[in-house]
């Protein structure tokens, strides 16, 4: 994690959004809720997870931020060949 200057407390996993599912419906992936959460899974034995769980919302997106990258202006190819920029 250190040598791809990844910090696991800040996890933002829950902001990801789903360009294939635009009526946000959940199909393709949602949050576990962490009752429901099985144990890790670790393919070569036992492992401790490095990752904690962060609870969505509690920290804020870069863009929700000031000046951060916000999905305006982050251009999406369309079938057609046109550039747009993401929906908000």
């Amino acid at each position: 994690m250190k040598d791809a200057n990844l910090v696991p407390e800040r996890n933002l996993w829950f902001g990801v959004y789903d360009f294939n599912d635009e009526a946000r419906t959940g199909k393709n992936w949602r949050i576990v809720d962490p009752n429901a959460e099985g144990p890790l899974w670790a393919p070569l034995g036992n492992a401790e997870n490095c990752c904690p769980r962060v609870e969505p919302g509690s920290i804020s997106l870069p863009s929700e931020q000031s000046g951060g990258a916000g999905s305006e202006n982050i251009p999406i190819a369309r079938k057609e060949g046109c550039n747009e920029t993401a929906p908000r």
